[in-house]
């Protein structure tokens, strides 16, 4: 089908390029045009769109004693390595950090048991519920580290406590033309998540906020059922899932090790954060 331009601006030939002859299948009148430019990442980053970072640290006792050197909580005192959960913080944190105002982040753990002897499933890693913020990356691993020192590793492996709250966290943060939040959970997990059914439930229901859930899995557990979270098509807009091993396998060094990392989980984080503001109607501030 060829459009052949005729002398009036807003009219043109439709033509059928046949192999004898063309034939015109009639004309195209255009009463009213209107280019809308496509708005980016960097369009919002540019503008003073804040990414706020949330991680929440698994606390099961299926990651192994963390005084066994072959726990994945195990800190090696001469910090001349980092656990897979360490290098997780970091490499992501340090990314989302670097669009952060103020560095202060939440820091969740759950499936750990406190000295109250209750297992929780979303407690402050700071130890103080009242005061969950961290300040920074290095924040973060110090809360972590200091954690393990008095957070007795349990179980089960439960998902929606942590979801809950990010979801109230999100929900209450104003969003304007002239303030624009939006968070980045990071999950780390080394085990199956015994609650399913209400994990998609909350991240179904995740879909309309300010918010990309992104889920790594650590260690050597079966993972198919958070594999599984991609046959759920609603759920594309909101949650990514990888596997640490997985990444491990192609990484030849530290460097590809961070760039696949970050690649794999962060991907859709632009185009997530895009279509959220599209959808409301926010456009980059300032423009």
């Amino acid at each position: 089908l060829n459009v052949i331009k005729l002398n009036q601006i807003n009219t043109f030939k439709l033509i059928n390029k046949q192999k004898n002859k063309d034939k015109q299948l009639g004309l195209l009148t255009i009463d009213y045009f209107n280019m809308t430019p496509k708005i980016s990442f960097l369009d919002y980053i540019k503008g003073g769109t804040e990414l706020s970072f949330i991680v929440a640290i698994d606390f099961t006792a299926s990651n192994g004693n963390p005084n066994d050197s072959s726990s994945l909580h195990y800190i090696n005192p001469t910090n001349q390595s980092m656990n897979q959960y360490e290098q997780a913080i970091r490499s992501i944190g340090n990314i989302i950090g670097s669009f952060s105002n103020n560095q202060q982040f939440l820091c969740y753990g759950f499936g750990g048991r406190s000295s109250n002897g209750l297992v929780n499933h979303c407690f402050a890693v700071s130890g103080d519920d009242t005061r969950p913020y961290v300040q920074g990356v290095d924040g973060i691993v110090h809360a972590y580290r200091n954690a393990l020192q008095h957070i007795v590793l349990s179980g089960p492996t439960i998902f929606s406590n942590i979801l809950t709250n990010a979801s109230r966290i999100a929900t209450t943060t104003p969003q304007s033309n002239v303030f624009q939040r939006y968070y980045v959970l990071l999950i780390i997990t080394d085990g199956v998540v015994n609650d399913l059914p209400e994990t998609v439930r909350c991240l179904t229901n995740m879909t309309s906020l300010p918010i990309s859930v992104m889920i790594l899995g650590v260690g050597d557990a079966d993972f198919t059922e958070m594999k599984a979270l991609d046959k759920y098509q609603s759920l594309k807009s909101v949650v990514e899932f990888v596997s640490m091993n997985e990444i491990l396998k192609e990484a030849v060094d530290n460097y590809s090790y961070d760039y696949l990392l970050t690649k794999k989980l962060l991907n859709d984080l632009p185009a997530q954060l895009v279509s959220f503001y599209q959808r409301n109607n926010l456009h980059p501030m300032g423009s």
